[in-house]
């Protein structure tokens, strides 16, 4: 299918979502001992990658019944004291790849999956004609907070920076704004998730780098808030560099591949499922992926604050288990096409992604252009 016709059946299947109907359905027929064929449709499991998501208590609950082994009234109670009779949050999105050019299909991510979610997924399987692909999220969490490299000014894209009462995280991209020459990362990493003030003090490295010597670079000016149950389409911050403090630009840094080069403005949202993309990280440097997916809504933890529903993000395969494409420190790490050195995203957090039952790494990036044009921001050369 084509792109607009995936992502109006992506629309069309979120607005009709409605997790307790699925719960509801399933308590009705245990209630009415109705429950052969409609139970036959949930444990049948017709797409190969659903046993995975088989994992919560309702799923078992449901079989043993089907299976006779407890009786319908016993397993509706079950599911009653469970929790089932009010639906489990809605932990799903619907986000879209690309098969080929021009053809593309729906990226189903579930985590803590239940009945209804599961229930859910296999309609989008079927309402996509088996165009979708269905996956679980598991252990996402920002990619800040850990020791590493101090760096050293001049500053260069990959180094450490942060809020003193943040993690420690990573100088994603110079920018030229309104207000002047700034730094770009994340929220959780220049502005404490939103709990930070403008004209707060950003350093490089980060204080609690081994040996640090922190330097004063900059005061935070514009930052997205995650303080609160929304959806948040961006994890970005802006803080601005203070007179007299060096930088290197958007050049990619020495000794790493595609040393030398620039990175450039993305003309348009590149297409997933057909891409590598690099990254340069404080703690990892420069590590490859496969940008996977884009417009997927996880949930992520953030340490102090708990889990945040992030809304359009793009999902980044690790090249394996071994060669994680972003870990913690990484956060804020700029995300760009090798090919066109176009920058596409900054890394939020990580964790695994489980698809046709294989764990895989899988990072989350917030793409830029939004954050660019929302606050009138260009990229250095």
């Amino acid at each position: 299918m084509t792109l607009d016709e995936a992502l109006s059946l992506k629309h069309e299947l979120i607005d009709e979502f409605d997790p307790a109907r699925s719960l509801r359905l399933v308590i009705d027929r245990l209630d009415t001992g109705e429950d052969n064929d409609f139970l036959k449709l949930i444990v049948e499991r017709p797409v190969h990658e659903l046993p995975q998501l088989f994992k919560t208590r309702e799923p078992d609950i449901v079989e043993a019944a089907q299976a006779g082994m407890i009786p319908a009234p016993a397993a509706v109670s079950a599911m009653r004291a469970h929790g089932a009779e009010e639906g489990p949050a809605a932990d799903v999105s619907i986000g879209y790849s690309a098969l080929a050019k021009n053809d593309y299909r729906l990226e189903v991510r579930l985590q803590h999956p239940s009945v209804a979610t599961v229930l859910f997924a296999q309609e989008v399987v079927q309402r996509a004609n088996g165009r979708a692909r269905i996956a679980e999220y598991q252990g996402l969490k920002v990619h800040a907070a850990a020791l590493g490299p101090s760096g050293s000014l001049p500053l260069s894209i990959g180094c450490s920076v942060g809020h003193p009462k943040s993690p420690p995280g990573t100088l994603g991209l110079f920018v030229k704004s309104p207000e002047g020459v700034g730094i770009l990362s994340n929220s959780h990493v220049l502005a404490r998730c939103g709990r930070a003030r403008r004209g707060d003090l950003i350093y490089a490295p980060h204080p609690s780098d081994p040996g640090a010597g922190a330097v004063k670079i900059a005061k935070l000016s514009k930052f997205s808030n995650l303080v609160h149950d929304d959806g948040v389409a961006s994890d970005a911050a802006l803080a601005l560099l203070n007179d007299g403090v060096g930088y290197a630009g958007n050049k990619i840094p020495d000794t790493l591949p595609d040393a030398g080069k620039h990175l450039i403005r993305s003309s348009k949202t590149p297409v997933p499922g057909l891409r590598k993309v690099s990254k340069i990280g404080r703690t990892s440097r420069h590590t490859s992926g496969t940008f996977s997916a884009a417009d997927i809504d996880p949930t992520v933890e953030y340490p102090g604050l708990g889990d945040v529903k992030l809304t359009g993000m793009f999902e980044i395969l690790w090249d394996s288990p071994q060669l994680a494409f972003s870990e913690p420190g990484d956060s804020g790490s700029v995300v760009y096409l090798p090919d066109t050195m176009e920058a596409i995203a900054l890394v939020v957090g990580g964790g695994v992604r489980i698809a046709d039952g294989v764990s895989e790494g899988v990072s989350i990036a917030c793409p830029l252009e939004h954050v660019l044009a929302e606050w009138e921001l260009s990229l250095l050369g």
